[in-house]
């Protein structure tokens, strides 16, 4: 890990000499990963959490563990980059919501992701069949008023999947919807749902080709976590290595 970091800090030694130099420290722990990282979350202002997924034998078992605690426990938001991914600029994000009021929050600090590259963001939405279509129709209508009334930003699209399970829709945006950032976001499961049952967030991060950003239960959200910006100099993020 030293040996990395050296070689990173080599890296951002050669760049231009307004460009942007982030600093860079190593912390390594024993012990399962997601017990660590909420006291080193507590102990600094961390805004985003970045983990690497892989999928090759006994390496993807591991990471998909820890992915699923870091995900279930921690309250600050999640990208998860798949293996082989470059980064490039941003020009769309899906948001797959379920319109809860606390979705504006989110839909807010996405824009500003947005902004830097005028990427456009897809508010998508699955209509379940228990949800009859005039229910679902008032439903969107006021999310989607709310939206223009309270986040200034252009380039907000609507999407709808119309009556399959949550499960199939969310294959079906990832598969036939291009982006190049998916967001969700992780609602706790009771206790038996838990054993029984991984989320549909946990389960889109052990089998995506797309990077994918996941906030946490509106209420365990911590500080600075609903204005993710691009403005790193103020900021920090953790990376997960495993």
């Amino acid at each position: 890990m030293n040996l990395l970091e050296g070689r990173l800090t080599e890296e951002l030694s050669i760049l231009p000499i307004n460009a942007f130099r982030p600093s860079i420290t190593c912390a390594c722990q024993e012990g399962p990963l997601y017990r660590h990282l909420n006291k080193t979350l507590s102990n600094r202002d961390i805004v985003l959490l970045v983990m690497g997924t892989h999928r090759k034998g006994l390496a993807s078992l591991i990471m998909g563990n820890h992915m699923r605690d870091i995900i279930g426990s921690v309250p600050t938001p999640v990208l998860i980059v798949p293996e082989n991914q470059s980064f490039k600029k941003m020009k769309k994000l899906v948001f797959a919501t379920d319109m809860n009021d606390s979705d504006l929050d989110i839909i807010n600090a996405l824009t500003e992701l947005a902004k830097p590259s005028h990427a456009e963001l897809t508010l998508a939405h699955i209509q379940i069949p228990e949800i009859s279509e005039e229910e679902n129709k008032k439903q969107v209508t006021n999310f989607l008023e709310d939206v223009a009334n309270k986040i200034n930003y252009p380039k907000i699209y609507y999407r709808e999947v119309k009556e399959t399970p949550l499960k199939a829709g969310l294959k079906w945006l990832t598969e036939n919807v291009a982006c190049d950032l998916f967001v969700m976001v992780h609602r706790h499961k009771n206790f038996l749902e838990q054993i029984f049952n991984l989320s549909n967030t946990q389960k889109m991060a052990a089998n995506t080709n797309l990077p994918l950003l996941v906030y946490p239960c509106p209420e365990t959200i911590s500080r600075g976590a609903r204005d993710i910006e691009l403005n790193y100099q103020e900021n920090i993020i953790a990376s997960v290595i495993s």
